[in-house]
């Protein structure tokens, strides 16, 4: 996404700790590889507490999801295999 890139430069460079997790929230929803990396990488290195700590919560978010529709797949594969 086009989006994803000026999101990136606001998470990584913006000094407002409200901009940036707007930003990690909105990089989320986009969920494109390039942007969970972001918010991943995030988690790691900005130096608010509180802005590491939601990118945590929406990279957790991503992982369940990704957890839950894996099983979903795995299920209708095996439904369908009977």
């Amino acid at each position: 996404s086009t989006a994803a890139i000026p999101l990136m430069r606001i998470l990584r460079e913006n000094e407002n700790d409200d901009l940036r997790i707007i930003a990690a929230l909105a990089l989320y929803k986009i969920g494109s590889p390039i942007a969970i990396h972001a918010v991943k990488q995030s988690i790691r290195f900005d130096d608010s507490e509180r802005v590491s700590k939601h990118c945590a919560s929406f990279y957790n978010e991503y992982l369940k999801n990704k957890i839950i529709d894996e099983e979903k797949n795995d299920y209708v594969v095996k439904t369908a295999r009977k």
